[in-house]
């Protein structure tokens, strides 16, 4: 009888500590999954902050109109440039060599 109850003590013991450890390990495997869902739903409760991301392409929009004008002014130079030099004199030609 006495043998009994040291099997019973010495399962139960070992039965509440593979307890504590499976509670350990599932906890440290699953927190981060459970975190991210969390996180995930609070994030799709609260409506996303659209007012930075108007600011961005507000000043997108206006770099790129920026380009646009500085593309226009080269292009004007460019045309003005080939005007000038197609009322020069053509280059001299050079002997045959």
């Amino acid at each position: 009888m006495g043998d009994l109850i040291q099997l019973i003590g010495v399962s139960t013991v070992s039965a509440a500590g593979l307890i504590l450890v499976i509670g350990a390990t599932i906890r440290f495997a699953l927190g981060p999954i459970v975190r991210a869902k969390r996180l995930a739903a609070a994030a799709a409760a609260t409506p996303p902050d659209t007012a930075r991301i108007d600011a961005r392409m507000d000043a997108l929009e206006e770099e790129v109109r920026r380009l646009g004008d500085a593309v226009d002014r080269v292009a004007a130079v460019a045309e003005f440039d080939a005007q000038l030099r197609a009322g020069s004199t053509p280059p001299p030609t050079l002997p045959p060599g």
